[in-house]
């Protein structure tokens, strides 16, 4: 993530806050975005983060460890995230993330009895996951929490299933706060 865009993320997610309890990243990759938004206040007590793949996962573990985060404050998880979610019940003050774009997933039925996607009515199609990552990250926000995500423009404007999500989020959740579209 662009270092420029990763600080915008911070700053959405922090203002009006100097701690946090918890941030999560659900594809945190080397871990950059935590580690910037633990620079936007003065305390972060607690970091969680899952990534897919083993290398970069490592990166992740070892770029806390270099940034001064000891090790029983932060819990990254080795697992793809929609599939097989690690920090499931669990929910989080501040959560950032940019996801893969349009990334395949299984988009197996069987995920309409799972509580990050029933309510809506619908899952993302199997060849663009982006609805289900901010289905996934919606579930675990905390009453108190922000949200800020990186997400390709086509999820403001794509129907079918996608459109309907969107739909949903916004005219029955009144969930989102502000689009911003950058090049």
């Amino acid at each position: 993530t662009p270092q420029q865009v990763s600080s915008v993320l911070a700053q959405l997610v922090t203002v009006g806050k100097d701690k946090l309890k918890s941030v999560y990243d659900p594809t945190c990759g080397s871990g950059s975005l935590l580690l910037r938004v633990a620079k936007e206040v003065t305390d972060v007590s607690a970091f969680y983060g899952q990534e897919m793949n083993p290398t970069t996962y490592n990166l992740c573990r070892m770029n806390m460890i270099m940034h001064d985060v000891h090790y029983k404050r932060f819990d990254i998880k080795n697992e793809d995230t929609l599939e097989r979610p690690q920090h499931y019940d669990m929910r989080f003050e501040a959560i950032v993330a940019n996801p893969p774009f349009s990334a395949n997933w299984s988009a197996s039925p069987l995920f309409m009895t799972d509580d990050r996607f029933s309510e809506y009515g619908k899952l993302a199609p199997s060849s663009k996951a982006d609805y289900a990552f901010i289905q996934h990250m919606l579930y675990h926000l905390a009453e108190n929490g922000v949200m800020a995500v990186v997400m390709p423009h086509g999820v403001l404007f794509r129907g079918a299933a996608e459109g309907h999500i969107r739909k949903y989020l916004i005219e029955e959740k009144n969930y989102l706060d502000a689009v911003i579209g950058l090049p």
